[in-house]
């Protein structure tokens, strides 16, 4: 299988996955989240998917993880009815930290800058 048809039907099902999950929302998740990767195996059986939670709550980040993770297999079984594939690939969760990440880099760089104006002043 070429590296550009697993890119592709990883992008489908990204649109698809954000269709059921963002756009329907039958999981009351409570707060805003985005699928921003899927990235599927080369066999197609498995597909990791990242979920960009907007929420500083770090215990309602991990809520919304754990409530995907037991809704993994209706969200599969409705990706089945949707998608034509041989294998729908069994759908695993995980946290996309980028947010915090740039977060936290943000706050790095105003420390410093906050940092260098003080000793700029003395």
């Amino acid at each position: 299988m070429s590296f550009s048809r697993v890119k592709r039907v990883s992008d489908e099902l990204q649109k698809i996955l954000s269709e059921i999950i963002v756009v329907d929302d039958p999981f009351d998740l409570g707060t805003m989240v985005t699928i921003s990767k899927v990235e599927l195996s080369k066999d197609f059986k498995q597909a990791k998917v990242y979920i960009s939670i907007y929420d500083e709550n770090s215990a309602k980040r991990d809520e919304v993880i754990n409530k995907l993770r037991e809704k993994a297999g209706k969200i599969r079984y409705e990706l089945g009815r949707k998608v034509r594939l041989k294998y729908i690939p069994r759908l695993i969760f995980y946290e996309d930290e980028t947010l915090q990440y740039v977060e936290r880099i943000e706050n790095i760089i105003k420390e410093l800058k906050y940092s260098d104006n003080e000793d700029g002043n003395e």
